[in-house]
């Protein structure tokens, strides 16, 4: 019985010990974009139309907390905004969507020196 357990253990440790994480990983696309695999002139206008997107549209409930917006009397009310009531993901999709610009801009800002365009620098920062 001893012998059995210990070369369970043998084979349990073999086992665990030979395979490494990636082994069965072997679907990378060559095609997919890192952010060192692209330009900084590709970021910029995707970048400038979700940041035209966002101020567009991004500030509904915080101007009808100013009285700048209402809702008409036929449309159904955002109880959690309308009373205040604010929960931890009341933002959330605000934030989301405010980093993924800002992580654009800084591989814009990063990647500018590789491709010898100094104006792409001084963009993100204005």
């Amino acid at each position: 019985m001893k012998k059995i357990i210990i070369f369970s253990l043998i084979l349990l440790m073999t086992a665990t010990v030979g395979c490494k994480r990636d082994f069965l990983d072997i679907n990378v696309s060559p095609n997919s974009v890192t952010p060192g695999s692209i330009s900084p002139d590709l970021i910029l206008p995707r970048a400038e139309h979700a940041i035209g997107a966002r101020m567009a549209t991004s500030y509904r409930t915080y101007g009808s907390w100013c009285g700048y917006w209402s809702r008409s009397g036929t449309y159904g009310p955002n109880a959690e905004e309308e009373s205040y009531n604010i929960t931890s993901g009341f933002g959330a999709g605000e934030w989301s969507g405010w980093y993924d610009i800002l992580t654009d801009l800084d591989i814009m800002e990063k990647r500018q020196m590789f491709w010898d365009k100094p104006f792409m620098k001084v963009l993100p920062k204005h």
